[in-house]
């Protein structure tokens, strides 16, 4: 599944290229990224999200696990990383908050989440933070 995402989202047939290369065939043609490729795509963002079913796994732990116990994803496109990655979760059935939120960062993102943290208080909601983002 990931293949196809990433042949689409880099707007290149890796597994045209991939079957090319195995059969000894030239790939030079195909106009292939290399490792240092970096802005491609440049008016897209791709985003994949696992999509948890737990109606489909009657009497499993509700709680996560490291392995996250997956059931599928979901692929989105947006203009930017932010809105590409709302859609996916919009797309899992992700609820918006209504009314409140809690924040909490690391340190580093505080400059970042200040900013956010403003714009969700201009939407109306009531922020709340773990201790250390509320001391930031």
């Amino acid at each position: 599944r990931s293949f196809p995402f990433v042949s689409k989202t880099m707007g290149v047939d890796f597994i045209e290229a991939a079957t090319r290369a195995m059969v000894g065939y030239e790939t030079e043609s195909m106009n292939l990224p290399t490792l240092e490729t970096r802005n491609r795509p440049s008016n897209f963002v791709g985003v994949k999200a696992p999509m948890f079913s737990f109606t489909r796994l009657r009497g499993s732990d509700p709680v996560l696990g490291v392995e996250m116990a997956s059931t599928g994803e979901v692929a989105c496109y947006g203009s930017s990383k932010e809105e590409a990655f709302l859609k996916s979760l919009l797309s899992t059935g992700f609820k918006l908050p209504k009314k409140n939120i809690l924040i909490s960062v690391q340190d580093t993102l505080g400059d970042e989440a200040t900013h956010c943290a403003y714009q969700l208080h201009e939407l109306g909601y009531k922020l709340y933070a773990t201790k250390a983002t509320a001391e930031m």
